[in-house]
């Protein structure tokens, strides 16, 4: 081979292969995207890339998309003050704090497509992208999560507040007690003299006095949900119309309720207090759902409710119906769970309508609503008519032997006088302990507040029971012992306060009947 062909081999282009370096390269770049994808796309977390000194939003993974309602390339076109409902300025110093890394964790709102606010939790710092810091965001939605912590802490709040109200409400029915008492002997001596009309008014003012605040106390304790139930027969027509003559007086004039109610129901048993409470919460719901301006029917009949799914008794049917807007079928389904509201955060607590729904079962009842959008609401209760089997009361011979247990000093005093007038032989103590200390057969009666110190009343008639199963005993409630009611034995005979001697009287005498 001559020269010139040397160096016509030489001059000929070399085909060099790719070197071991760039093919790694190529394969990390590939690598890499498909980690990319993997990590960011494909991964089920909300996650947002976002441009920290513009806040335009660079990419979206389908979680994103899912999540916000909008396109990838719709998200793509967006800045991130679009979705957060802080103020421009608020969001761009926000971006500044999470690409220096002086915050990493933020508390944000954002919107949807559809115009839902969320509640997000969103991680967020600077991360490389081709040459560049970009901010990686991962977005987790809190709203139910702080929606239970709200219905929580409101629930937390109402049983300390309702614990508040069942303790004044004992105590405020302490001193009408001793109020009643001092009235009734009052009452009683002025009987005995010639005394003229004019001198009883201020008692008769007074008497008013205390049976609204007697009235009041019965509102604590039925918000403190710790009200005994006191059974009793009653007129549903007479209750409707006394609690709807007060309630249009806080209707406003542009709603009316009108009032149907039908001749001659039977009597049921019933707690008048806990039939207002029912009637009071569908019609204040009522009043809510047509609050532009409508017509609120509240009617009586007696039916049958077999179409109730109920036993084929007789019922008084109690029916509240409104024209409002009505409701959807997810809406209806769930409208008797506690917490739950179609009302705006913190305007309604949710849990009117799970009240009358415990009201009316622990009544024997029940509740059915009929409803559709734009056709209103029409709430059914269902009462029965026949009583319940009545508790066998113990039974005593004739005795005036009573031995009374208040550890309230004036209260105690005030009723060992009045059961005295009675002609009652009363021994009174101030506590269980020496109420058992000085307990015998010669007390054929005993009467004890249920709120005692170190021992409750329950206490004290379980342990006189032990003795003697049939030992009559009568426990007094001040509406706070919620807790204790639920071990008092059947067919003990109970009282609620404020009461009057007398009260405590035809309870012994009721006892002694054979």
């Amino acid at each position: 081979m001559g020269r010139e062909d040397d160096i016509a081999q030489r001059d000929e282009p070399d085909v060099v292969p790719p070197s071991t370096t760039e093919t790694s390269a190529t394969e990390s770049a590939a690598a890499g995207d498909d980690l990319y994808r993997a990590v960011f796309n494909l991964n089920s977390a909300i996650k947002l890339l976002i441009d920290a000194s513009t806040g335009a939003i660079i990419d979206a993974n389908d979680a994103a998309v899912e999540f916000y309602g909008w396109s990838r390339e719709e998200l793509a076109g967006m800045r991130i003050s679009d979705i957060n409902t802080l103020t421009p300025d608020e969001v761009e110093a926000e971006l500044a704090n999470a690409n220096s890394g002086a915050r990493r964790h933020f508390r944000f709102r954002h919107r949807t497509a559809k115009g839902d606010i969320r509640h997000v939790e969103v991680h967020s710092g600077p991360v490389p992208l081709n040459g560049r810091n970009v901010l990686l965001s991962i977005i987790h939605d809190v709203t139910d999560r702080d929606a239970l912590e709200w219905q929580l802490r409101q629930a937390q709040r109402l049983e300390m507040v309702g614990q508040l109200a069942g303790t004044v409400a004992h105590e405020f029915n302490n001193l009408l007690t001793v109020m009643v008492g001092a009235l009734s002997s009052l009452e009683r001596r002025l009987a005995q003299t010639q005394v003229e009309g004019s001198t009883r008014v201020p008692l008769r003012d007074l008497s008013f006095a205390i049976e609204r605040a007697e009235q009041l106390t019965h509102g604590l304790l039925a918000f403190s949900r710790r009200q005994t139930s006191e059974p009793r027969e009653l007129d549903v027509n007479q209750v409707t119309q006394s609690l709807i003559e007060l309630l249009r007086r806080s209707i406003k004039p542009r709603l009316h309720i009108r009032l149907e109610l039908a001749s001659a129901l039977p009597p049921i048993q019933g707690d008048p207090h806990q039939i207002e409470a029912i009637l009071m919460n569908l019609v204040l719901n009522a009043r809510d759902a047509v609050e532009e301006g409508g017509t609120i029917r509240v009617t009586t009949e007696l039916a049958s409710a077999e179409s109730a799914s109920l036993p084929p008794e007789r019922f008084v049917v109690l029916r509240v119906a409104d024209d409002g807007g009505g409701m959807d079928d997810a809406t209806k389904q769930r409208i008797f769970e506690p917490f739950f509201t179609t009302k705006p955060a913190g305007q309604g607590t949710g849990l009117g309508l799970a009240t009358v729904q415990g009201l009316v079962r622990k009544s024997g009842g029940k509740i059915t609503v009929e409803t559709a959008p734009g056709e209103g609401s029409v709430f059914t209760v269902f009462l029965p008519v026949e009583p319940p089997e009545p508790e066998s009361d113990p039974e005593l011979e004739a005795s005036t032997r009573v031995l009374l247990v208040e550890d309230n000093d004036p209260l105690r005093r005030a009723l060992k006088m009045g059961l005295e007038s009675f002609g009652f032989a009363v021994v009174a103590v101030a506590s269980a302990e020496e109420a058992l200390a000085v307990a015998s057969d010669d007390y054929d009666v005993v009467v004890s507040d249920i709120c005692l110190p170190e021992r409750s009343g329950v206490d004290l008639l379980l342990e006189l029971r032990q003795a003697k199963p049939r030992a009559p005993v009568v426990l007094v409630t001040g509406g706070a012992e919620g807790p204790e009611l639920e071990r008092v034995p059947k067919g003990t005979v109970i009282l609620r306060k404020p009461l009057l001697p007398g009260t405590i009287a035809k309870a012994i005498e009721a006892l002694e009947e054979p």
